[in-house]
């Protein structure tokens, strides 16, 4: 079975310092706090036959709705911020457009790395 990998989409950069990153490029763009709650709220949709079950079968339904539910906090937004910018600062080092990238990399696979006693 062969697998079909999506060709990567390749945005403006939002900073004069991702620009020529054609890793950071190729991600998604970074979210606003509210793009971020719109992508990760969770609001389950509570069947109107569930309403009017006797209050001990009721309890099992709303169960499975709180494990369906999230709302997010301002701790889930930070969170998200701060991996989108790990990401991105962990590949400014690793621009594979940059030819300093690609001499170091040859030289790491032509360094010998053991050490002879």
């Amino acid at each position: 079975m062969m697998i079909k990998l999506p060709l990567a989409e390749y945005r403006e950069a939002e900073i004069r310092e991702y620009e020529g990153h054609p890793l950071i490029n190729a991600l998604p763009p970074i979210n606003s706090p509210q793009a971020t709650a719109k992508m990760l709220d969770r609001f389950p949709s509570v069947d109107e036959a569930e309403k009017l079950l006797p209050a001990h079968i009721r309890r099992h339904a709303m169960m499975r709705i709180l494990d369906q539910f999230l709302y997010p906090t301002k701790s889930h937004l930070q969170l998200e911020q701060m991996i989108s910018g790990m990401i991105r600062r962990g590949y400014l080092s690793r621009n594979i457009a940059a030819s300093d990238y690609h001499r170091n990399l040859d030289d790491v696979a032509h360094t010998d790395f053991c050490v002879n006693r």
